[in-house]
């Protein structure tokens, strides 16, 4: 009960928490990594958007769409610098005895502006300079921020880094309870890691009803799951597991 002494609870929060459960922030916390999970292992996903900004091939199905993204690549900046002594022969005036030489360094650019478009087939960024679609075959690591993701793939030398996400939110349902969360870079990196272990015939299921009826591979193993996080949640806040412990045994759970 020490861990909500400064939380504004409700009534039936209050006489959870007290039997040992948790509070509805805590529930969502854990449905959310749940679904995630489900979405990693090509088992769940989102609800297909209403808004459809592009042409969809045939049996293409669209995943997310994220709007106002920023895409950002690195280049390549050089900058002159002078080695040797310098000499002052002024107040205003000196010279460098040294030579010239390049020192070039990698920054994030900015390239354009629009929206990231995922399918289940491939990614599209549509902004107002540059168009670019690439197949979700091609991409060999994804690197999830906060607010960013970074897509990695074969055909291109240099990574594409898509920011300014999270502003948008997405809705979810796990074993009955319904939730909402910001669509950020990390939950963007998990829907293209899942594309890969489902593949296309994932999207043609229907897309509304999935996280509820096969939130993972199967309800009673989630639900399962569920309380057993519950369960080492209860027993971390009594102090009878330690931090690393309980991260362990959750870890574990969630890799099943």
């Amino acid at each position: 009960m020490q861990r909500f002494r400064e939380k504004t609870l409700t009534t039936a929060e209050w006489v959870r928490v007290a039997g040992g459960g948790q509070s509805d922030a805590e529930i969502a916390v854990t449905d959310l990594q749940l679904f995630l999970d489900a979405v990693l292992s090509g088992n769940a996903r989102l609800a297909a958007s209403t808004d459809v900004p592009v042409t969809l091939k045939g049996g293409e199905a669209i995943i997310a769409v994220c709007s106002k993204v920023t895409l950002r690549e690195p280049r390549t900046v050089t900058q002159g610098i002078y080695g040797g002594p310098r000499i002052r022969v002024s107040r205003t005036l000196s010279f460098n005895l040294g030579g010239f030489r390049a020192a070039p360094h990698e920054e994030l650019r900015d390239v354009d502006s629009g929206n990231f478009v995922l399918t289940d087939q491939r990614y599209i960024f549509m902004g107002s300079k540059r168009t670019a679609t690439a197949s979700l075959s091609m991409i060999v690591g994804v690197e999830p921020y906060e607010d960013a993701f970074a897509i990695h793939r074969s055909n291109k030398q240099r990574m594409e880094m898509f920011c300014g996400l999270g502003h948008e939110l997405f809705s979810y349902n796990f074993e009955g309870r319904s939730h909402t969360a910001p669509l950020n870079g990390a939950v963007v990196a998990y829907l293209i890691e899942g594309l890969g272990t489902a593949g296309p015939a994932m999207a043609s299921a229907p897309a509304a009803s999935q996280p509820k009826s096969k939130r993972g591979a199967g309800s009673t193993s989630a639900g399962s799951t569920a309380s057993e996080i519950e369960r080492l949640v209860k027993l971390h806040d009594r102090g009878d597991l330690t931090d690393a412990e309980f991260a362990a045994l959750k870890a574990k759970l969630i890799r099943g």
